[in-house]
């Protein structure tokens, strides 16, 4: 049975952050790259504990489409994953608000 993938208003606004910022070199490029990024989180549907498991936050995992991370949450009794950042894996970690 595949999860249902919801996002939450970190993770959109960080979305339309990382296109903006994309956007003014190349916006073709921008919408490329955020649904690149889109597809990754949907692909949790049906695999949604192949991310890594942060040591931050016991519930919270990640998975990687370098150089951003994709923050999220398994709710296996909901069949709910909860897309929750959308991070740039150079910026400062301990500045990361879940």
């Amino acid at each position: 049975m595949d999860y249902s993938v919801v996002y939450s208003a970190k993770a959109l606004a960080d979305l339309q952050e990382i296109t903006n910022f994309i956007a003014t070199d190349d916006a073709q490029v921008a919408s490329k790259f955020a649904n690149r990024l889109l597809d990754l989180a949907e692909s949790l549907r049906r695999l949604p504990e192949r991310g890594r498991r942060v040591n931050r936050w016991k519930d919270v995992r990640v998975i990687v489409l370098a150089p951003y991370l994709i923050f999220y949450r398994v709710d296996a009794r909901a069949s709910r994953i909860e897309i929750l950042r959308f991070w740039h894996g150079a910026r400062d970690p301990r500045t990361l608000a879940i």
